[in-house]
């Protein structure tokens, strides 16, 4: 089952980028019933189109389903999952009190997931 599961992964991470080349090969496979059932200019005499203006229209729709996933992969991360807070931490020596402001990083997964906290409360 994992060999299947692997197969099919590998079969679509290389035939992903060959949207045009699939296009292309289909149209060569199919080109007399392109020709003859979905041309545009099939009923104009003398049209030497036999097709070709089907191609075009298919990898323009590729060309326009590659662009839209482009433009969803460019999607940026918002800066509201990992903010930077400030936390003040005074450390007391004998004769003088140091201040120390640290910059730590959270993000969503360490708001959910986290060890437990010992709250230790000073009156």
């Amino acid at each position: 089952m994992k060999r299947l599961a692997w197969i099919f992964l590998v079969i679509g991470a290389v035939a992903q980028p060959m949207g045009n080349t699939g296009a292309y090969l289909l149209f060569q496979a199919n080109h007399a019933y392109i020709s003859k059932y979905l041309c545009e200019q099939r009923e104009v005499q003398g049209s030497d189109c036999e097709g070709s203006c089907y191609l075009k229209r298919k990898l323009q729709k590729e060309a326009e389903q590659e662009s839209q996933l482009q433009q969803r992969m460019d999607i940026s991360i918002p800066d509201q999952l990992f903010q930077l807070h400030e936390v003040s931490l005074t450390v007391e020596t004998p004769g003088k009190a140091t201040p120390y402001t640290l910059e730590v990083y959270s993000s969503p997964d360490f708001t959910l997931f986290h060890p437990p906290q010992r709250h230790d409360f000073i009156s």
